[in-house]
């Protein structure tokens, strides 16, 4: 849920053995920053995002999150490029709702 300021907070935690690059996509790009929106969590860390909205209301209804997430060979970012060439079988999706 936002705050008065228009920001929330999400917090990633990996119970994997090895790395997981994530990413978080929204239903409204323009006007909601997920910081960071992308990366990757060495086994059994965790990561806080930062999520800003630059409008008071946007439209009638929920704004939708999409957190996915993939084992990942390094500590290195994955490129978008390669999130595009992953087997959809070995992405985990989780779909958020959120609200203004």
């Amino acid at each position: 849920e936002f705050d008065r300021n228009r920001t929330a907070q999400l917090m990633l935690r990996s119970q994997a053995a090895g790395h997981v690059a994530f990413r978080v996509r929204t239903s409204a790009p323009r006007c909601i920053v997920v910081l960071p929106c992308a990366g990757t969590l060495p086994p059994g860390d965790h990561v806080s995002l930062q999520v800003c909205s630059s409008e008071r209301y946007i439209g009638a209804g929920d704004l939708k999150f999409l957190v996915q997430a993939v084992a990942a060979p390094s500590a290195d970012p994955m490129p978008k490029e390669r999130w595009a060439e992953l087997a959809a079988s070995d992405v985990q999706e989780w779909n958020l709702v959120g609200r203004l």
